[in-house]
C-alpha cells in the first residue's frame, strides 16, 4: 500500500516520542520498520509518504504525519489478515478502507484539520481510481 505524497500541503508530523514508541512496538512484534535516508529515497521513488510492503515491512519517510502512521498500521493489519491479495483492485480497496478508518477515528488519533483534509483528498482520488478500474480505464 502506498500513501501518496501530497502535492502542496503537508500535515504536521506526529510527535517523535509517539512515533518512536509505535516503531518500537512494531519491531517487538517482528515488523521491519524502515526510516532514514534510504527510506526517504525509496519514498521519493514511489512518490509516497510511506508504504507497507507486506505484513512484516513498513517504510516511513522521516517525520510522518499522524494520518500516515495510522494508515500504515491499518495496512499492516490488512496484510496480516489476508485482506490484500496484491492485485490492483485489492490494493485500491485496501487504500479506501484504511483512509475511511483513519477518518472515522480522526478524533481518537488526534488528527489535525490538515491531516483530515489531505486524507479526504486522497480518499476521493482512490474512489476515482476504483471507478476507473471497474470501467476498464486503469
Amino acid at each position: 500500500m502506498f500513501r501518496k505524497k501530497p502535492t502542496k500541503k503537508r500535515a504536521e508530523p506526529m510527535p517523535k516520542k509517539q512515533f518512536y514508541r509505535i516503531c518500537k512496538s512494531l519491531r517487538s512484534h517482528g515488523v521491519l520498520v524502515w526510516i532514514g535516508d534510504d527510506a526517504d529515497k525509496i519514498c521519493d521513488a514511489q512518490d509516497s509518504e510511506a508504504f507497507t510492503l507486506n505484513g512484516n515491512t513498513v517504510v516511513f519517510r522521516r517525520n510522518p504525519s499522524r494520518s500516515v502512521v495510522f494508515e500504515e498500521l491499518i495496512h499492516l493489519w490488512q496484510y496480516a489478515n489476508n485482506r490484500c491479495d496484491g492485485t490492483k483492485v485489492s490494493r485500491i480497496k485496501c487504500e479506501i478502507e484504511a483512509k475511511e478508518k483513519v477518518l472515522k477515528y480522526a478524533k481518537a488519533y488526534k488528527l489535525t484539520k490538515m491531516d483530515i483534509s489531505i486524507t479526504k483528498e486522497a480518499l476521493q482520488k482512490d474512489y476515482i481510481d476504483l471507478q476507473n478500474y471497474y470501467e476498464g480505464g486503469a
